[in-house]
C-alpha cells in the first residue's frame, strides 16, 4: 500500500514557527505519530515545493529523498517538440527563443504553459468560428 501526500508543506510545518497556531502544532505531532504507527509494509511519499517549511522531525521519518531538478535546456527543447507534435501546432516563436524564455522552469511549470496556449487557442477558435 502507497500513500501519497502532495503539498505536504501544508501540514508538516515548522512546529516552531512563531506565526503558526498550537492547533497546527498539535496537527503536526499527531500526523508525525500516525505515520511512525504504519505498518511496515505501507510505503508514504510526500511532495513539496518548499522544503525548508518542514518540520526537521518530518525529515527523520523518510529513509529516501529525492530534488528533481528543473529541466535542462535540452530537455525543454525536447518538450516543445513533443507539445507541437502531440497538439498538431505551431507555437509561432524559434524554438531558442521559447528556450531562453522558459529556461529555469519545473516540468509542472511547462506543462502548466502549455494548458495555457491550448485554452488560449480553444477561446480564439470559439470567438473567430462561433462568435462567443
Amino acid at each position: 500500500m502507497c500513500t501519497f501526500f502532495d503539498e505536504f508543506d501544508t501540514i508538516g510545518k515548522e512546529r516552531g514557527d512563531t506565526q503558526e497556531t498550537g492547533e497546527i502544532k498539535r496537527v503536526v505531532s499527531s500526523l508525525l505519530l500516525q505515520i511512525d504507527r504504519l505498518p511496515s509494509h505501507v510505503i508514504v511519499i510526500t511532495a513539496t515545493n518548499h522544503p525548508e517549511l518542514l518540520d526537521r522531525a518530518v525529515w527523520r521519518r523518510f529513509q529516501l529523498k529525492l530534488e528533481l531538478e528543473n529541466p535542462s535546456k535540452k530537455q525543454i527543447g525536447e518538450w516543445i517538440d513533443k507539445f507541437q507534435q502531440d497538439n498538431q501546432m505551431s507555437l509561432e516563436y524559434s524554438k531558442r527563443t521559447l528556450v531562453e524564455n522558459l529556461d529555469g522552469l519545473s516540468f509542472s511549470n511547462l506543462n502548466d504553459f502549455g494548458l495555457d496556449i491550448k485554452r488560449s487557442m480553444f477561446c480564439l477558435y470559439r470567438i473567430l468560428i462561433c462568435g462567443k
